[in-house]
């Protein structure tokens, strides 16, 4: 039986929806084995049955949906509880919770500067002068924070003594509990020594490819802290390379207050602007030759960046874009979404719940790919001169669609967000490409790099007017408490759903 097109697309959102469903209830029912058993046996009945009156009715297309639906369930259900029961195991590390430990191990991550301390990702190799077996290893990760005001490199061979917990949940200014415990372990971190004495006694990169392309980001943000004043030279490297980390806290926190942090935390717009950019630098080369060329760039861009959960869920979508070019399809982007957020939660399923950049991400791009057309094509009044409509049909639409997430999990609403973002975004893929020719002619000739620098100058510093101003208005931070996570899932089911039916009747 042939399948339409669309027919296949509403396949792909009831598997990925299906399998997101079958880890949350994984999820929800980890502190019951009879509850997870339960469940998991009556999935396999119901496909099981399901399967039998397929192939007594072979052509209903809604038991042929059931089926997929509760199998893709199930299969969620039973990568969740791999991965839980995986975490759950005995480490080499739990006989010393609450004890003063030295431990020796490599650093996995580059550093990340905070105002009054530094974080480190330490892979632990030997505990107090013990070597732990390479398998043992792999599960102990600890979170590092330190005093210590030096340097500290992806690679680095580090002695840390401190006392070693468990990471707990807490409290923000909000008064909302923040499940720090599930989003250290969605980065398979389990463990945590706090002010700790860190000492760097040599060098162990595990990957060469990775050691090169942070010894290229520092490069890149010297060059920029070298032809730019601050804070100019840190947003630079902020929105190019470098994340939010870059900017103190303060601006940070303006940020924040005006809506505007997206576009310091390496979200999937830097991701496709980088993309497109690559995709058209090599567009000379032969076809294959430009693919390979354009897909290697956008890897190490993720690599270099840290590869976040965000900045891999937009790469692949980039990847996968680049494909469709090659084979000169048409690419729907709201199709990539899925199978790139699919991919990720196969490989990590703790990301679906635990992760506050994938949530975001995913719900701010399938809000661009699939709402906003909808109402696009009602805002004629707008005018589309200079990308006008799209711009402010997006920002509209991404805020209010961002809205129950963004107030459950911060506490507050910023009225200020969307002209903020209005007066900014359209500046951004600007402010990427010159402050990308600063950086560069910075490492050739300062005489050279001048007019970029004054350019790049004047943009940063636009911005960051407008940040200024509006973060001191007391409708930046209304408080806005009251959202449970579970009116906000309830809220984000129903408005999907409801797109991907109108949607497809608009179609028919």
């Amino acid at each position: 039986m042939a399948i339409r097109a669309t027919g296949q697309e509403t396949l792909l959102y009831w598997i990925v929806l299906g399998f997101a469903g079958g880890v949350v209830i994984n999820e929800l029912a980890r502190d019951s084995i009879t509850g997870r058993a339960l469940f998991f046996y009556v999935i396999i009945a119901i496909a099981v049955a399901t399967a039998v009156f397929f192939a007594v009715f072979p052509k209903n297309t809604v038991v042929i949906l059931i089926f997929v639906v509760f199998c893709s369930t199930g299969a969620g259900f039973l990568r969740n509880y791999i991965t839980v029961s995986l975490d759950e195991r005995p480490t080499a590390l739990d006989q010393f919770i609450g004890q003063e430990i030295s431990f020796d191990g490599v650093l996995t991550e580059e550093q990340e500067r905070r105002d009054f301390n530094t974080r480190l990702t330490v892979q632990v190799k030997e505990v107090n002068g013990e070597r732990i077996s390479p398998r043992a290893s792999s599960k102990t990760k600890i979170l590092v924070t330190t005093g210590n005001p030096r340097d500290f490199r992806y690679g680095d061979v580090v002695r840390v003594k401190g006392e070693l917990v468990l990471p707990e949940n807490f409290y923000t200014d909000t008064g909302r509990e923040f499940d720090y415990v599930g989003y250290l372990r969605a980065n398979d971190i389990h463990f945590l020594v706090k002010n700790a004495s860190v000492e760097v006694i040599g060098r162990a990169p595990p990957n060469k490819i990775l050691t090169g392309l942070f010894s290229a980001k520092r490069a890149f943000v010297a060059s920029l802290s070298k032809m730019l004043p601050e804070p100019q030279s840190s947003l630079a490297a902020g929105i190019l390379i470098d994340g939010k980390q870059s900017i103190n806290g303060e601006l940070q926190e303006k940020f924040r207050k005006t809506g505007l942090i997206h576009i310091v935390v390496l979200s999937g717009y830097n991701v496709s602007i980088v993309a497109e950019a690559i995709g058209r630098m090599f567009m000379f080369l032969p076809r294959f030759a430009g693919l390979f060329s354009a897909v290697a760039g956008v890897v190490a861009f993720a690599m270099i960046t840290g590869a976040s959960a965000t900045v891999v869920r937009a790469s692949i979508m980039a990847i996968l874009v680049l494909f469709s070019r090659m084979s000169l399809r048409n690419y729907d982007p709201a199709r990539g979404l899925f199978i790139a957020s699919f991919l990720m939660l196969v490989h990590n399923p703790a990301i679906l719940l635990h992760s506050p950049s994938f949530q975001l991400s995913f719900l701010a791009t399938f809000a661009v790919v699939k709402v906003v057309p909808i109402f696009e094509k009602r805002a004629r009044f707008i005018p589309e001169r200079f990308g006008l409509r799209d711009l402010v049909v997006s920002n509209i639409i991404v805020q209010i669609f961002l809205f129950p997430i963004l107030t459950w999990m911060t506490g507050f609403f910023s009225a200020v967000s969307l002209p903020v973002n209005l007066l900014v975004l359209p500046f951004i893929p600007l402010t990427m490409l010159a402050g990308f020719l600063t950086a560069l002619s910075g490492f050739l000739l300062r005489a050279v790099a001048l007019p970029f620098a004054f350019f790049t100058h004047a943009i940063l510093s636009y911005e960051l007017l407008v940040v200024n101003f509006f973060s001191k208005f007391s409708l930046a931070e209304i408080p806005f408490g009251g959202f449970s996570g579970w009116a906000v899932a309830v809220i984000y089911v129903v408005v999907i759903f409801w797109v991907l039916v109108f949607v497809k009747c608009e179609r028919c």
